[in-house]
């Protein structure tokens, strides 16, 4: 006696359905309730639930700081420092030539344990330079940040940005910074998506052109064996 055909069949996590596949590929919903986590547990879906309501006061936070922007300078210096010291200390301060460091006077133990004061600094350069609203007891130099300056040739990095990518920059290092709140990497993703269609919106300019004029604008700056080529990773993120 010959072996009835097994049809393979899935059971939705969500509401209980259960269907047969004319297919052999997985579904991407469950066809009654059309959820695309048909499959995952109940824990995940709660975990995405306090994801998805984490994400959605981030993206406004940054929507309405954009808007602020607006009418006053002093917001987009606060997203500049904020956003360019996040991607400084998550970089680490990268630099091709260990031996600028020592001509700097740190040890490599010194140069990086002195990396989120450097960072601060930096970061604080660029809001000024970009925004110009730091007081001077804001922009006073700290001894070891004027000689990071110099070990990363830091005039002619300030120099060779511009605007749009010290903003692009600016804006998704933040988001990775407030990311932080959230569990699960499509959270992640879906917060950079609505950051990238808020430049899009603020800059008047498609997501693909941005992410390929910040790119060029840092392949120049690294051409210089500066280091800097891991500040642009994030904009492929999403």
């Amino acid at each position: 006696m010959s072996k009835g055909i097994e049809i393979p069949s899935c059971k939705c996590e969500r509401c209980g359905y259960i269907w047969y596949l004319r297919y052999p590929q997985k579904p991407r919903v469950c066809p009654s309730c059309k959820s695309p986590y048909w499959e995952a547990s109940s824990e995940f879906v709660n975990d995405l639930k306090i994801d998805s309501e984490k994400a959605e006061k981030i993206i406004a936070r940054m929507a309405k700081q954009i808007e602020e922007a607006e009418e006053n300078p002093k917001v987009w210096s606060s997203v500049i420092k904020e956003g360019w010291q996040r991607m400084l200390e998550t970089s680490e301060l990268p630099i091709a030539e260990i031996d600028a460091i020592f001509a700097g006077g740190f040890s490599v133990h010194d140069w990086f344990m002195n990396s989120r004061k450097i960072s601060e600094g930096l970061a604080r350069s660029v809001a000024s330079h970009f925004a110009g609203t730091d007081n001077a007891a804001e922009t006073t130099v700290d001894s070891v940040v004027q000689r990071a300056e110099e070990v990363l040739d830091w005039k002619r990095i300030t120099c060779a940005l511009d605007q749009d990518t010290v903003r692009v920059l600016a804006l998704i290092w933040l988001a990775d910074k407030l990311s932080v709140e959230v569990m699960l990497p499509e959270t992640e993703v879906n917060i950079q998506r609505n950051v990238w269609q808020l430049l899009e919106r603020k800059l008047g300019k498609k997501r693909t052109d941005l992410i390929s004029h910040v790119e060029g604008v840092i392949e120049d700056i690294d051409s210089e064996n500066k280091g800097v080529t891991s500040w642009a990773e994030i904009i492929r993120f999403a």
